[in-house]
């Protein structure tokens, strides 16, 4: 088999391919031109910590937060380097979801700050932001 090894994709490459593929097809084209995309992928979740303690009854983060986003990896300077990172990667992109802002402190107001110094600064056709917090 090893011989014939570069006639095939390995698993990963094959998984890797089919998700970019998804990816480009409903996300990516969706946040490029938000008026001829998908309805159902315009807008981007990210959940910054799991710090509210308003633990709504409907919330799947009030009630599976810790075992969907562990507390170890909820360091707020992890979490604001990879922002960083997100958000010079849609710009690098030209993509401009709309962005859905899940915190339950004072914290997701530096994470606030963050996104509208980039997307502030950046020519974006259009981008919406959202926070939903108890702060």
């Amino acid at each position: 088999m090893g011989r014939f090894r570069s006639y095939y994709m390995t698993y990963q490459e094959e998984n890797d391919k089919l998700l970019n593929s998804f990816l480009e097809r409903t996300f990516f084209k969706t946040w490029r031109n938000q008026e001829e995309g998908l309805e159902n992928f315009r807008t981007l979740e990210l959940f910054l910590n799991t710090k509210c303690n308003l633990k709504c009854s409907y919330c799947y983060l009030a009630n599976f937060g810790n075992e969907l986003y562990p507390p170890r990896l909820q360091d707020d300077k992890r979490v604001l380097a990879n922002l960083q990172i997100l958000l010079e990667w849609l710009l690098d992109r030209k993509l401009t979801p709309k962005l859905e802002l899940f915190s339950g402190d004072p914290f997701s107001l530096q994470a606030l700050r963050m996104i509208l110094d980039k997307f502030g600064s950046a020519e974006t056709a259009s981008w919406g932001l959202r926070s939903l917090s108890n702060s």
